[in-house]
């Protein structure tokens, strides 16, 4: 079909299996449950996180990061005594995982990176979802950056990142205004989008809504 661009749509970087050779002209990669099969040991390993992309957040170093993750495993084990978390239930906190979800977005033309804004599908799966908690507009605003930066040295029509998603509240997955941060989350799109280092960033940049 000359004309038309097709994506594919890569939950897992690592999966044997070439878009290319496939008849794709590019591919996203989709990183938004990554954080939930890394474990500890890999976090903490002396040689490096091999998952770690392009992510600036800091948790304040290795001791701090050790904190982090620490003060987080004592919360969901605190949690699930109380019966607020069901046995199938996986919480992780947003911040941690943001190194994670670019994870195989490299610089490459034909890889265009997706960034998630938070992550909460227990009301379509109850006791069996995964939620990525505390997702605030400012955590979201590195995530989106660091994306930017991924993009802003390739060719115009190659400027492009995929956003998940506008609108996917049974997955507590959007971009819309809600009670909670109003129109927080677009203001940080409408903000860094803007500063970005390109000459037009409007046409330069696609943010498009999964």
């Amino acid at each position: 079909m000359p004309g038309i661009h097709f994506v594919a749509h890569l939950g897992h970087y690592d999966l044997p299996w070439d878009f290319r050779s496939r008849g794709f002209d590019s591919c996203t990669i989709v990183n938004n449950l990554k954080f939930f099969g890394v474990s500890l040991r890999q976090i903490l390993s002396p040689n490096g996180n091999p998952f770690r992309g392009p992510a600036r957040v800091s948790l304040g170093g290795e001791r701090g990061e050790l904190k982090g993750l620490i003060r987080d495993w004592l919360w969901r084990r605190y949690r699930s005594s109380l019966g607020q978390f069901g046995a199938g239930l996986r919480v992780r906190q947003y911040r941690h995982a943001l190194p994670y979800l670019l994870y195989g977005c490299s610089d490459e033309p034909d890889v265009y990176p997706t960034v998630t804004p938070n992550w909460d599908n227990t009301a379509r799966s109850h006791t069996r979802g995964v939620v990525l908690h505390e997702s605030t507009p400012e955590l979201f605003r590195e995530h989106l950056r660091d994306a930017l930066n991924l993009v802003k040295s390739r060719s115009i029509e190659d400027r492009i990142i995929l956003i998940k998603s506008w609108n996917e509240w049974a997955e507590g997955n959007y971009l819309e205004p809600d009670q909670k941060f109003g129109q927080e989350y677009l203001r940080v799109i409408r903000e860094e989008v803007s500063a970005a280092p390109l000459s037009s960033p409007i046409d330069m940049v696609k943010c498009i809504y999964a």
